[in-house]
């Protein structure tokens, strides 16, 4: 399904800033197609969305499976903290891979979602996720055991 002019504007606005903007339902495609392409640059994903244009309050939603790398145990704890401190009465998860926070007002999604996402790619907040470079080592040794095929040399025809 090709993308809109307004999805287009809103992936756009998204690179340029680093997080997507999105109404829940309306702007699923750009939220995929914001997805692939984090996924490609191995960047985390962040979006915050409202669930009308309208709301006062919305979600942000941190990442990290597009990346090779989780939050560690110090990460996580930070940015529990800072979530807290800038969202009072907000509500959420915060693990290893992901990152979900209801409530934060619409003012202060910008600031709170920028701030979310400089705090999970400061260094000593995440570290390798060790289930994904074990399965990635597997796979490249696999790729090396396959069995490279013999060319054989044509016979010189004198």
């Amino acid at each position: 399904m090709p993308l809109s002019l307004r999805h287009l504007r809103l992936l756009s606005g998204a690179r340029r800033e680093g997080y997507l903007r999105a109404v829940a339902v309306e702007d699923e495609p750009a939220r995929r197609a914001w997805g692939r392409w984090c996924m490609r640059m191995r960047i985390p994903v962040m979006v915050w969305q409202r669930a009308s244009r309208t709301a006062r309050t919305g979600k942000l939603t941190l990442d990290l499976c597009t990346t090779p790398n989780e939050l560690s145990h110090e990460g996580q704890e930070a940015v529990f903290q800072m979530l807290s401190r800038r969202v009072p009465r907000g509500e959420g998860s915060v693990e290893s891979v992901c990152v979900e926070w209801r409530g934060v007002s619409a003012r202060k999604l910008p600031p709170t979602a920028a701030e979310l996402y400089r705090m999970a790619t400061s260094l000593g907040s995440y570290q390798p996720d060790m289930r994904r470079l074990e399965t990635r080592r597997q796979e490249m040794s696999e790729r090396l055991k396959l069995p490279v095929p013999i060319r054989r040399r044509r016979a010189a025809i004198a």
